[in-house]
């Protein structure tokens, strides 16, 4: 059981991203506990929509894209700076009108690395801040600076 297994912290609010899997992932790690939907969106994967690395060997446009550091606009989808603005800019929100106390967010990774790079000191580059599926990261807020706590992976 991933709640047990993780000594998931108690928490006063819940926000999850819209996508059916971080709903999945929030109901097996607070269940019962009722959130709220923030707009942590998903970027757009376009033409690489669905498919996992190894379905993408031999495609000229992924092997393009993975050149570009995986930080270039992906083709057929969305825009990798403006992904990450959007995520930042929805934490800031978030951080502007959460109530005191312990806040739980189930987003996308994606979400989560870029929210980290931006805010979390000391300060990583994005691909640090990598984590399995159902992975967390546990951050205190400080003086409008997030600082880490702890990492934990599922297993």
């Amino acid at each position: 059981d991933l709640r047990k297994s993780k000594a998931l912290p108690k928490i006063d609010t819940l926000l999850v991203a819209p996508a059916l899997h971080c709903r999945q992932t929030a109901g097996i790690l607070f269940p019962g506990l009722e959130y709220s939907i923030c707009q942590l969106e998903e970027i757009d994967f376009g033409i690489f929509g669905g498919k996992n690395a190894g379905g993408l060997i031999g495609c000229k446009e992924y092997g393009a894209w993975l050149d570009t550091g995986c930080m270039g606009d992906i083709p057929g989808g969305g825009s990798v700076k403006q992904f990450k603005d959007n995520s930042c800019g929805v934490f800031k929100q978030i951080l502007e009108t959460s109530s005191p106390g312990v806040t739980a967010i189930v987003a996308h990774g994606g979400n989560i690395m870029a929210i980290l790079e931006k805010f979390v000191l000391p300060q990583k580059g994005f691909f640090d801040y990598r984590l399995p599926n159902a992975g967390f990261i546990l951050c205190r807020l400080e003086e409008g600076a997030l600082y880490i706590e702890s990492m934990a992976n599922p297993g």
